[in-house]
């Protein structure tokens, strides 16, 4: 029998992808286009972008808890989204920037500029819960 926590981190089985479909304005900054509170604690594991159609310059940020986007902790380096295109995310080496609680928020903002805007963004980010003898 599989208990809670018994699971190998690396098991698929333990991932949880969220996919998020990005349509942006122009003029933008660190504008929040999504909130997540999980409700268990755990790990992003991988974030990714799929983009069709970008205008401009546009930039996607993932943080982790602060009171607000711009207090949040970086969870990966900041990706400038490229037509047609699929971009894999640099991870925070700061695993704690990584790293959240049941009660922490997990915000997804973009900043554009005057021209920039994503049309059929899919972000994908991909979390664990803390498995046996992760604190």
């Amino acid at each position: 029998m599989i208990g809670d926590k018994a699971l190998n981190k690396t098991a698929q089985a333990a991932r949880r992808d969220l996919t998020l479909t990005l349509v942006t304005a122009v003029s933008l900054t660190d504008a929040v286009l999504w909130e997540w509170l999980p409700g268990f604690a755990g790990w992003i594991v991988d974030v990714q972008l799929n983009n069709r159609v970008t205008a401009g310059a546009a930039t996607v940020k993932v943080r982790v808890g602060g009171a607000n986007f711009a207090a949040g902790r970086s969870a990966i380096t900041d990706l400038v989204a490229v037509t047609a295109s699929r971009q894999v995310a640099v991870l925070s080496t700061t695993l704690a920037n990584r790293r959240f609680t049941s009660a922490e928020v997990i915000r997804v903002g973009i900043t554009t500029d005057g021209t920039g805007a994503l049309t059929n963004g899919i972000l994908t980010i991909t979390v664990r819960p803390l498995l046996g003898g992760e604190y």
